[in-house]
């Protein structure tokens, strides 16, 4: 639990945690974000997300995810790296907000 409370939540991890099962579009996506970001606030865990805002923060996050084919272009999980989508989702700190349910 310590050492959960000063270890930093990234962009990438964020985003995987956000995504779950998948989103329609960027702007529920976007929604699922912000909202993590606001309950993870009120928690006080450690933030370390680009300053230049929700955007950067989504760019960071996303992009490395469809490079390495764990997420599609549509935002949608791959099956067959489900567990790794699972692995970097892992890392952000449970809220109480559901974001989505993890495949």
């Amino acid at each position: 639990r310590s050492i959960s409370a000063v270890v930093p939540v990234l962009p990438v991890p964020l985003v995987a945690k956000a995504l779950g099962g998948g989103a329609a579009n960027r702007e529920e996506l976007t929604q699922r974000v912000e909202g993590l970001i606001g309950a993870l606030q009120a928690k006080g865990a450690v933030l370390k997300l680009p300053p230049q805002g929700m955007k950067a923060v989504l760019e960071e996050g996303l992009t490395p995810l469809v490079r390495r084919g764990i997420v599609t272009e549509g935002l949608q999980p791959v099956a067959a790296e489900a567990a790794v989508l699972r692995f970097y989702a892992a890392s952000v700190p449970d809220t109480d907000l559901a974001a989505a349910p993890q495949t």
